[in-house]
């Protein structure tokens, strides 16, 4: 069952009215229904779980596999706190010694009423 989200958005002279839906995350076996987004808007209005991480080293790798990586990871330690959504912070990339990414992100869910 998904809930529904509204967030209404004032933007002088028009209004502009959006929903939004998030899974619901029971267990950490749901960890690939947690999104995971860049946009600060996007989790306004919701309650902040926790700062989760992922990291990811390999040698000679592309960057676009160790970031699936690392985002893997955070979609885990997100479904275990029963976060729904990820606002990514930190994405940091270095070559030097091994090819690693490093990223950090705050875990949100809904309000409950």
């Amino acid at each position: 069952m998904k809930k529904l989200f509204a967030v209404v958005i004032l933007n002088l002279p028009f209004w502009s009215f959006c929903q939004k839906e998030f899974p619901e995350i029971k267990e950490g076996s749901d960890w690939q229904k947690v999104l995971i987004t860049r946009d600060p808007e996007a989790v306004i209005g919701l309650e902040r779980v926790s700062v989760v991480c992922g990291e990811a080293i390999v040698l000679y790798a592309l960057r676009s596999k160790l970031r699936s990586k690392a985002i893997e990871q955070i979609k885990k330690s997100a479904a275990k706190k029963g976060a729904s959504i990820t606002f990514i912070t930190k994405d940091k990339f270095s070559i030097i010694p091994l090819d690693n990414i490093k990223m950090e992100g705050i875990a949100y869910k809904l309000k409950d009423l």
